[in-house]
């Protein structure tokens, strides 16, 4: 039993996942709204009408499907989701995004999140300057 809630909060932790990775993108963290993200993405990578609509879509739907999830959650499942599936939601949301990106764009995606995973949100495209 405690195996099959272990894998379920898992799963549902790898869906929902790189908010965090987006939300940090600009390196200033913090929660930001579906249109924020998606401003802030199409202001760094110039983004086409349906590519933005297509990632507001995205980011509205797990921003609400995160917000059900730590509605249910008790406060040990939320701090072992932290510990343990940070960095494979924020792969998943990064992969997701680049699905909907052209080469170019891709590029200048992976640049902005280069620094991350290595004590950093990502550089922002800002030649690693703080």
């Amino acid at each position: 039993m405690k195996k099959t809630i272990i894998a379920s909060i898992t799963a549902v932790t790898m869906t929902f996942g790189a908010l965090a990775g987006i939300a940090h993108a600009d390196g200033k963290g913090g929660p930001k709204s579906a249109e924020d993200r998606v401003e802030k993405l199409t202001q760094r990578l110039d983004l086409s009408a349906d590519q933005q609509s297509q990632l507001l879509a995205m980011f509205t739907k797990r921003d609400a499907d995160r917000e059900q999830m730590q509605a249910t959650l008790t406060a040990e499942q939320r701090e072992n989701m932290k510990a343990n599936a940070r960095d494979g939601m924020r792969d998943q949301m990064h992969k997701d995004i680049k699905s909907l990106l052209t080469a170019e764009q891709i590029a200048k995606f992976e640049n902005m999140h280069s620094g991350e995973g290595k004590g950093g949100h990502g550089k922002g495209g800002k030649g690693g300057k703080h």
